[in-house]
């Protein structure tokens, strides 16, 4: 693979930190803060408030950590063996991704963990794009982009229910202490 092609590749891993890293510091105090007003505003979305306000930090950045991990791995392959469909497909995801965060905020009218990197973030999204519309056809993007964010909701939402499960076993763990 070209030198190019490898920074890009690199670059969006730092991206990629660069948003969770914002999502991670922000989110916990941003929803203790924000919750209520939500679950008012958006009925549906009480359930998800709920399960955010139970999340940690150190859940949050564990699955943030995993989900890193992985897109590690989709950019050692697509360097080391010009593989790059995996790739493609969790780079479209995360840009999909972005876009939501940009809809989430204009809906709520205010800052939302994440906006900041995400605003960063869009020219390269951009600029990859256009790249990867000169190799595949707005079909093969458009099912890369639904495979690619189908895996990574999948993963997501086992990586949410995990987690639960570990802060909940350690919250109704009795204390030996007390």
């Amino acid at each position: 693979m070209p030198a190019a092609e490898t920074s890009l590749l690199l670059l969006f891993l730092f991206i990629f930190a660069f948003h969770e890293c914002e999502e991670i510091f922000t989110f916990r105090r941003w929803m203790q803060r924000n919750g209520a007003e939500l679950s008012r505003r958006f009925p549906f979305s009480q359930r998800f408030v709920r399960h955010t306000r139970n999340l940690s930090t150190a859940g949050f950045a564990l699955i943030a950590a995993e989900e890193f991990f992985l897109l590690v791995g989709a950019t050692w392959i697509a360097s080391q063996w010009d593989i790059s469909v995996i790739w493609v497909c969790l780079f479209l995801a995360f840009a999909l991704h972005l876009v939501v965060h940009i809809v989430q905020c204009l809906i709520i009218g205010r800052y939302i963990p994440g906006i900041v990197s995400t605003l960063l973030a869009v020219p390269f999204c951009i600029f990859v794009i256009i790249r990867i519309a000169d190799i595949y056809a707005i079909g093969t993007i458009v099912l890369y982009t639904v495979v690619g964010s189908f895996f990574a909701g999948i993963n997501l939402v086992l990586l949410h229910r995990w987690v639960a499960k570990y802060t909940a076993a350690r919250i109704d763990r009795p204390n030996p202490d007390r």
